[in-house]
């Protein structure tokens, strides 16, 4: 199937969107993206890559130079890689259930960052660069075991506003 389809890519030219969330066959889909990406990184828009069971991501995807909403979450990271920076189109960032405790500084330069859905991970504190971002209206975080002085900055906030959904 994966083999089809890999064929079938390199003759579809401008993708815009790939949506493979949840595949069926989640180890196929490190060396999938590594083969695909090349191919639509200039076309490529939106990229859905959710419960995969991915430990890393393919630093093929620091090359989607027009990639405008990214959802890696429920993937097992625990860290943010670094070279997301590298994606100066970037909207939306759904980051859900991956584990990760920190964002790093090098993200502060994703200025057109509208969305980041950060819920359900393991962050103590927010980065102070968030409020940085000229751009970014929704900073979802509910479900993180929050200290200190963030605990209580940040608890009062979330018991007023809705709970979001357990899954984008």
């Amino acid at each position: 199937f994966w083999l089809l389809m890999l064929i079938t890519f390199r003759f579809i030219s401008g993708t815009t969107h790939l949506l493979v969330g949840g595949s069926s066959t989640p180890n196929a889909v490190p060396s999938f993206l590594t083969a695909i990406l090349p191919q639509i990184s200039t076309s490529l828009l939106a990229l859905d890559i959710s419960a995969n069971f991915l430990a890393s991501l393919s630093p093929a995807l620091a090359a989607c130079s027009c990639l405008e909403e990214l959802n890696i979450s429920a993937n097992p990271l625990r860290v943010m890689p670094e070279f997301l920076c590298q994606l100066p189109s970037l909207r939306v960032l759904l980051a859900d259930s991956t584990g990760i405790s920190t964002i790093p500084a090098p993200l502060s330069a994703l200025v057109k960052l509208h969305t980041l859905s950060i819920r359900r991970n393991k962050m103590h504190a927010l980065p102070s660069w968030l409020c940085t971002l000229p751009c970014l209206e929704s900073l979802l975080v509910d479900g993180n075991p929050f200290q200190g002085p963030w605990r209580a900055l940040v608890e009062p906030l979330l018991a007023k506003s809705p709970m979001t959904p357990a899954y984008p």
